[in-house]
């Protein structure tokens, strides 16, 4: 008896954690968006030779240690003197970039992006390293006040919204209504979602006036070359998870609800949904992202970003997407690549309704439609056989204890 009893005792178990695996390997493209599977972070090259003084190389490895602490920008000295000092592949980039941005006075620091893009970054030259003039121009590389406010977005919403305002004060308003609208329609269907998001996204708008304490947040975002060239604006662009960008800069006209709507929409969608790989682990912005954001987006997600096994079991997941799809397809979105989205033309202004939306997002997980129903079959399934199991055990105690005050 104490054997069968064992016997259904470590199955029940055993049906238990095929259960707990079946649904703990649901999330959504907005969870995926806090896992950092392929870290690509920004670099920080400063530049000196052998007449730069210790005491300046010092301060900047001690400063820049402590400013950009928990952010995803690693600093490196180049000494231009000591070639043999680094592999050659980190001389060679180093020395591209110093050589675009002809600097010819040192010390000098070049930020560099993930992506290859790269700003000069304003540090002292003189032999006067006073701690906050350096303090101030290294933290500005990762947090500014609107940075602020988008780190605190990502976590407790849906996203971030980042609006910069462009010279026309009719093509702003314009600009907004739209994007207000995608927002109010998005809301109506968050519950619909395959994973239920409690906040709407948040709009964050950038006036002119703030551009000078946002350039580094204008540039990870790619609005500062649009700036440079004069173009009037207004830009917008999406920010989720752990700070990254979702789909184009959208300008001026592209700025319709139903743009932003699509764009929001795959926030919402399924891990599973197809969606490029590259799209949903997209370029994050320079941020700090310190111990008490993270603990309070593992409260907010339920799961914890950093966890190894969440990392792999995402991995696993994305991989198997990308293997089903083929590398670049975007659900719901046709001809929507790496770079390139099929936005409305101009004049149209269409609405996406919730009904329309939900349909994508269905349409959206196709490629993992199918497994997801065996998941929902084997959870329905396994429900059954752990209810069934329960009522044999509950059954074989009754029974045995009747048995025994009957002898």
């Amino acid at each position: 008896m104490k054997a069968n009893y064992v016997v259904l005792t470590l199955t029940l178990l055993f049906l238990c954690l095929v259960y707990n695996q079946a649904y703990c390997c649901m999330y959504n493209v907005r969870d995926v968006g806090f896992v950092d599977i392929d870290p690509a972070h920004y670099k920080l090259f400063y530049y000196v030779n052998n007449s730069t003084a210790e005491s300046m190389v010092s301060s900047f490895r001690r400063i820049s240690y402590a400013s950009l602490m928990d952010s995803n920008v690693e600093s490196q000295i180049i000494n231009l003197d000591s070639k043999d000092d680094y592999d050659d592949e980190t001389w060679d980039t180093a020395g591209k970039y110093l050589k675009f941005w002809e600097l010819d006075s040192f010390p000098g620091a070049i930020l560099v992006s993930p992506s290859g893009h790269s700003m000069k970054i304003p540090v002292p030259e003189s032999g006067d390293m006073r701690k906050e003039p350096l303090w101030s121009s290294l933290e500005e590389i990762v947090i500014s006040p609107k940075r602020r406010e988008i780190r605190d977005s990502v976590v407790n919403k849906y996203c971030a919204v980042v609006f910069i305002q462009g010279k026309d004060k009719a093509k702003n308003e314009k600009a907004l209504e739209e994007i207000n609208i995608a927002i109010s329609e998005i809301e109506k269907i968050m519950r619909q979602l395959p994973k239920v998001i409690e906040k709407p996204p948040r709009l964050i708008q950038i006036s002119p006036d703030e551009f000078d304490k946002e350039l580094v947040l204008l540039w990870g975002l790619g609005v500062e070359d649009h700036i440079n060239k004069k173009e009037t604006g207004p830009w917008a662009a999406l920010i989720y998870g752990r700070g990254r960008r979702i789909g184009p800069i959208l300008s001026d006209d592209e700025i319709t609800n139903g743009n932003v709507y699509r764009i929001l929409s795959l926030i919402g969608a399924s891990c599973e949904c197809g969606l490029d790989r590259k799209w949903m682990m997209g370029t994050m912005i320079p941020l700090r992202w310190d111990k008490k954001t993270q603990t309070d987006a593992f409260k907010v997600l339920g799961f914890d970003p950093e966890s190894p096994m969440v990392k792999t079991e995402i991995s696993q997941i994305l991989a198997a997407g990308a293997a089903a799809q083929g590398e670049g397809s975007i659900p719901g979105l046709s001809g929507y690549r790496e770079q390139v989205v099929e936005l409305e033309k101009p004049s149209v202004s269409a609405t996406v309704s919730p009904a329309q939306l939900q349909k994508m997002v269905s349409s959206s997980s196709d490629s993992g439609s199918e497994e997801n129903r065996g998941i929902y079959r084997i959870v329905i399934l396994v429900s059954g056989i752990m209810l069934v199991l329960i009522l044999l055990i509950g059954l074989f105690i009754v029974l045995n204890g009747r048995r025994r005050a009957t002898g």
